[in-house]
């Protein structure tokens, strides 16, 4: 019969865990990362807060994606027909670049493709009109060709809202057709800035620069001889954007050449899946959503050679602006002074979008109104408005510049893994190193398994192991 004894056990080390058991206890860290604001949803007009507060509590659209959405569609509705101007010679467009960046399963794509629905169908019905007006162009130069003298019909053109996957040729040729602009969407915005230099040997960072700016374009095209000049080109962009590849954004440069700062990022931090409820969403919601953007849509752009409408400050707003540019100044300077270039630079971009948000702001309170007359101010109330945005958009662009620039593998940590990391012991010349049992005992106070414990320290990024029996030290302090 085998000897079933048990081996000897090693007393000293069980009193030894014993000991340290009784008196551990995990403290909490706090958490010193740059957080992101809630997204300011009462400074939207009216019913742009009832559409995003309603559809958050009946089918569970994050607020700051919806919100996001809202104004981009906004933007793109607008386009080139007004803009604002402080003073004389500096004038802004409403053009938006914004980012919804979220975890895989955030819900970030179905708001927007809500908030788009009335510029997709009105590209629907201009897609079904181009093909018939095709088939009729094909036609005419049949007979025109037959008839000796007779002139050769114009080519049909089709008008649109929003583009996608496009050559900078192609954007710069869907802009000259559309005189109000285009708003360029990528589900993935990643794609993007990947699509950078992919149809010629460079200059697209810089082309979409200058559009940023609503700088002229020019672009010489491969097939005609004629060039393309679009005098105020308007792209606003959006798209989603996963925040493990948020470096993509700054690579090849892009981190230093002001590509980053003009990016508006949407970026929750409570990122859980809604629960279930039975509510369903008023079908007013479309039908309210359809008609506001229909509204902004009946603004004209300028003609070719005029000039868009013009939007000015009353008094109150203007002493806000002056106070709101001193704040603003203040903090650049300070942040230069510092050698922050990366925060020095977004809120340099921020004094353009405060006046940008604050056009927006007031053509959507006229466009939810009943009055026909377009304004011809901005308030103090769009202004403030304006500005409470630009501050959410700010701790949002800190949230990303953190991630970018200064964080650590630590900082990508979330929920019980980040409280384990950092509830490990940190080393001491005493004690430079902890051993698997105590990472799993507290883990185990912690809720995590012994496996996951394990698993957890296997991770490179995070943990150097100093011997085969188990000994280990954290390469980052939490």
């Amino acid at each position: 019969m085998p000897n079933l004894q048990p081996n000897a056990v090693n007393t000293e080390l069980v009193n030894e865990i014993q000991a340290e058991v009784s008196h551990l206890t995990v403290l909490p860290v706090e958490d010193d990362r740059p957080k992101a604001q809630g997204f300011p949803v009462h400074v939207l007009p009216e019913g742009l807060q009832w559409i995003t507060t309603h559809l958050h509590e009946t089918i569970g659209f994050p607020m700051d994606y919806t919100a996001a959405a809202i104004l981009f569609a906004i933007s793109v509705a607008i386009g080139t027909s007004v803009r604002i101007t402080p003073k004389r010679a500096w004038t802004e467009p409403g053009i938006l670049w914004l980012a919804l960046v979220g975890r895989p399963g955030a819900n970030k794509t179905h708001p927007l493709t809500m908030m788009l629905k009335p510029l997709t169908e009105r590209d629907r019905e201009s897609a079904r009109r181009y093909e018939n007006d095709l088939r009729e162009y094909a036609r005419a130069v049949k007979q025109a060709r037959k008839e000796e003298g007779s002139e050769a019909p114009l080519e049909p053109e089709c008008d649109q809202h929003l583009v996608s996957d496009t050559t900078p040729e192609a954007l710069v040729e869907a802009l000259h057709r559309n005189r109000r602009g285009v708003g360029l969407h990528r589900d993935e915005l990643a794609g993007w800035v990947e699509d950078f230099g992919r149809y010629s040997k460079g200059g697209d960072v810089e082309k979409f620069l200058s559009m940023w700016s609503a700088q002229p374009v020019r672009v010489n095209r491969v097939k005609s001889k004629r060039p393309l000049y679009v005098e105020r080109p308007f792209v606003s962009v959006c798209g989603t954007i996963q925040p493990g590849v948020l470096g993509r954004l700054i690579a090849d440069g892009r981190g230093s050449n002001g590509f980053v700062d003009r990016i508006l990022f949407a970026y929750p931090e409570a990122q859980e899946v809604p629960a279930w409820n039975e509510a369903e969403p008023d079908a007013q919601v479309a039908d309210y959503w359809q008609a506001f953007i229909h509204k902004l849509l009946s603004m004209p752009p300028p003609d070719e050679g005029a000039e868009p409408i013009l939007l000015t400050f009353t008094p109150e707003a203007k002493r806000l602006w002056s106070k709101h540019h001193a704040k603003l100044k203040a903090v650049i300077d300070g942040f230069n002074r510092d050698g922050d270039e990366a925060r020095a630079g977004h809120r340099t971009k921020m004094m353009s979008y405060t006046l940008r948000l604050a056009l927006i702001d007031t053509l959507a309170r006229w466009a939810e109104g009943t009055a026909f007359d377009l304004p011809t101010h901005v308030e103090e109330a769009s202004l403030t408005a304006a500005i409470a945005l630009v501050d959410y958009f700010t701790s949002t662009a800190d949230k990303v510049l953190f991630r970018l620039h200064d964080s650590t593998p630590v900082d990508e940590l979330g929920g019980r893994k980040l409280k384990f990391y950092r509830a490990l012991p940190t080393a001491t010349p005493k004690d430079p190193w902890f051993t698997t049992a105590k990472a799993i005992v507290i883990g185990g106070d912690l809720g995590i398994p012994k496996r996951s414990v394990e698993r957890y320290l296997g991770d490179k990024k995070l943990f150097q192991k100093h011997r085969d029996g188990g000994q280990y030290s954290k390469v980052h302090e939490g």
